[in-house]
């Protein structure tokens, strides 16, 4: 039962995130609007480093937005994409896009998530990525929200605001990993797993989607 509350009101809050919550935080002062260049060790994704005819690069948009979520506020004139989210796991990371008609900026954001009994507090993601090297990354606790859940005791500790850089270039090499190791460090805990190749796949799909769409 407490498990099924925090999957569901997990579910719901990320469904927000996708579509009115980004809608205010693109508007803020952590967006980055990220140039076409490979610079600052930014890697494109191998359909966007090869020239694409129209007619290819709007095929494999829609090959890669096929098993995406598309939410549309037209409202605020916001389009995000995202995959489903894995909530069976304590801990989620994944990577949406938000298209803001109103700026025409393009942003990518990271989705950082832990449910459970108790809090952890994560204050900074860690990732080994393929065995190897290794990328810490600092959170704010002013990007952060949390909820508790009142039915059954449950706690959500959710992150996810516009990527700057040192997040984006951590997206793309977990994009482009074979294997990657997170974990969520918290004051009183940590939370820890592996990211599936199917996670791992997604998160490669949205960034290949993220340098089609700007170019």
């Amino acid at each position: 039962m407490v498990k099924n509350v925090i999957i569901a009101v997990l579910t719901v809050l990320l469904a927000c995130v996708g579509g009115c919550f980004i809608a205010y935080t693109t508007l803020d002062n952590r967006e980055t609007t990220i140039s076409d260049s490979t610079d600052k060790g930014k890697t494109l994704s191998n359909s966007a480093k090869k020239e694409m005819s129209s007619e290819e690069k709007d095929k494999r948009i829609s090959e890669l937005t096929k098993d995406m979520k598309i939410e549309e506020d037209d409202m605020r004139n916001v389009i995000s994409y995202r995959y489903k989210l894995h909530v069976d796991e304590a801990i989620v990371f994944s990577a949406l896009i938000v298209k803001d008609n109103n700026t025409k900026k393009l942003l990518l954001y990271p989705v950082a998530a832990y449910q459970g009994e108790t809090w952890i507090f994560f204050d900074e993601l860690i990732f080994k990525i393929d065995n190897n090297e290794r990328i810490n990354l600092k959170i704010h606790k002013s990007d952060k929200t949390t909820e508790v859940f009142r039915r059954g005791g449950g706690v959500l500790e959710h992150y996810s605001v516009p990527a700057d850089e040192d997040m984006e270039v951590a997206i793309r090499k977990i994009a482009n990993a074979q294997n990657v190791k997170m974990r969520f460090d918290g004051k009183s805990s940590y939370k820890e797993r592996e990211l599936t190749p199917q996670e791992i796949k997604e998160i490669a799909n949205v960034v290949e989607l993220f340098d089609l769409m700007r170019k």
